[in-house]
């Protein structure tokens, strides 16, 4: 006997001696997290999923309530290689503060009336970027609606995020 466990015989691998001991709380339990490799903007698709992103909030758009009663809220996010539409909930949003980086973990894409939207879901997660990671955004290439950008007028400005990007 040693130290509270009896080993079994010679037979049994030694990957059923480890996982009983972990079993037994004799050893640590080891869990190794793989980095995140943080995308691009530009490398979105219409099938993208599990998408990783360090973005910048350009700008968050108005409450809008959902089918189910839900709120939602769209926010433009970028990098130096675009600039692409987050929906998130209200409770993701509080995150979201215009002119910071934030973090974006396993988003799914969505096609929304033919533009490219991330969501962040049920797997996903979004948090404030922790570091002091500055970021400039290409505002040239808008992934939200899928043309160049150019400056938006105070009439544009006026109409919902949904069915214009106003950063284009």
């Amino acid at each position: 006997e040693l130290v509270g466990f009896e080993p079994k015989p010679v037979q049994i691998s030694l990957r059923d001696m480890a996982a009983a001991a972990i079993r037994l709380e004799l050893v640590a339990r080891k869990i190794s997290l793989k980095p995140v490799k943080f995308g691009k903007v530009s490398g979105i698709a219409p099938d993208s999923k599990g998408v990783d992103l360090l973005v910048k909030v350009e700008s968050i758009g108005e409450a809008e309530e959902g089918k189910l009663g839900e709120k939602f809220v769209e926010v433009f996010v970028g990098d130096n290689t675009g600039l692409v539409t987050l929906r998130l909930t209200a409770e993701e949003a509080s995150v979201a503060e215009v002119g910071k980086v934030i973090e974006v973990r396993n988003a799914a894409v969505k096609m929304w009336k033919g533009f490219i939207q991330l969501s962040v879901g049920k797997w996903g997660k979004i948090s404030k970027h922790e570091g002091g990671t500055e970021l400039e955004v290409n505002k040239v290439t808008c992934l939200a609606c899928s043309r160049p950008a150019r400056e938006s007028t105070a009439q544009e400005t006026t109409r919902s995020l949904s069915m214009l990007c106003l950063l284009c």
